[in-house]
């Protein structure tokens, strides 16, 4: 099996304004450091960026951090990520669909090949956080999407929402000439 991993270009130092686009239980993780070998349960935090890429996309940002939220005896990091996202200590019980659309002022420095979020900073008085880009689907909708790009190129039923019928890509009909408009 061959993975592809998507490379994204990596903003330089700066500030920009940040939207969170996607965040993907990853589930137990092995570790790369071999001070801490044991697995750990993680997620991950697509940021979008306000700055373009030399390809013209917008940059993003992503962070993997363990999936626990504590703040005693140190905050973990996703203690500390949804402390600058909502502002104040994240809310109890916590989904982390919770942080889908919200955006903050980033404070990113690049160190070698990371850029790393440093600071947030509340979004101020006329400033127009970014959007997530038209083309880009969360990881949690690729599946059903993959399944009816595949259904459609194979002519097969496409499932749709309860309530519509299925339907299948079809040649188009030449209209009547019988039937006025």
């Amino acid at each position: 099996m061959i993975i592809e991993s998507k490379q994204f270009e990596k903003p330089d130092s700066g500030l920009f304004l940040g939207t969170i686009i996607d965040v993907v239980d990853l589930g137990l993780v092995p570790s790369k450091n071999p001070k801490f070998p044991e697995p750990k349960v993680r997620i991950r935090i697509v940021w979008v960026l306000d700055k373009l890429d030399s390809k013209g996309k917008p940059y993003r940002i992503v962070e993997q951090p363990t999936a626990s939220l504590t703040d005693k005896p140190k905050k973990s990091r996703l203690y500390e990520i949804c402390e600058g996202v909502f502002g104040s200590a994240p809310p109890v019980p916590f989904d982390s669909e919770l942080l889908i659309g919200r955006s903050n002022g980033l404070f990113i420095t690049r160190e070698g090949e990371f850029a790393n979020i440093k600071g947030f900073m509340p979004i101020q008085p006329g400033q127009n956080p970014p959007k997530a880009p038209a083309d880009f689907v969360r990881n949690k909708d690729k599946k059903a999407q993959e399944a009816a790009l595949a259904a459609a190129q194979q002519n097969q039923p496409v499932t749709t929402p309860a309530g519509m019928a299925p339907t299948t890509q079809a040649a188009p009909v030449a209209p009547n000439p019988d039937v006025k408009f």
